[in-house]
């Protein structure tokens, strides 16, 4: 790991997959969805139990949820 990056535990749902995921200092949640490839469009990002904003920014150590969801009719 570099000395500007950090890394993240990443949950995403409803596979309920888990990993770390080494993103640069200073990053925000859009930065992130980039990485992983999502689209802010459609996933819901939680902080702990709580929704947070794409624009926020990522904290070291900290934990993400990554709810993906699905709309069609």
């Amino acid at each position: 790991m570099g000395i500007d990056s950090m890394k993240i535990l990443v949950k995403t749902l409803p596979d309920n997959n888990i990993k770390n995921i080494e993103i640069k200092s200073g990053s925000k949640i859009i930065d992130l969805l980039k990485k992983i490839s999502l689209k802010p469009d459609s996933i819901i990002v939680l902080n702990d139990t709580s929704p947070v904003p794409v624009d926020e920014n990522i904290n070291e150590e900290q934990k993400i949820t990554i709810i993906k969801v699905a709309s069609g009719g």
